[in-house]
């Protein structure tokens, strides 16, 4: 959903997705999270591009964004992060 709203807003985005499983949650207290940066400028970004954790996400094709009309929460739950 933020891919498709960075393109449609003329931003620049980078994502980075840390997957945990429960029992190395309960050991560290670190949880799974999906972090995403927007930036008005791809120069922004470029200390993030250079760690190998973070990439640029793609738009699902065919998403409708969401607007204060229309959502739809259904298109997004289970759908796995894109890398």
């Amino acid at each position: 959903m933020v891919a498709t709203a960075a393109e449609r807003l003329g931003l620049f985005a980078m994502m980075r997705v840390d997957q945990r499983t429960p029992q190395d949650s309960l050991e560290t207290g670190r949880y799974a999270s999906t972090w995403v940066m927007l930036s008005r400028e791809p120069d922004d970004l470029t200390p993030l591009r250079q760690r190998a954790l973070w990439r640029t996400p793609v738009a699902r094709e065919g998403f409708r964004l969401w607007t204060d009309d229309r959502s739809n929460i259904l298109s997004v739950l289970g759908a796995p992060p894109q890398q």
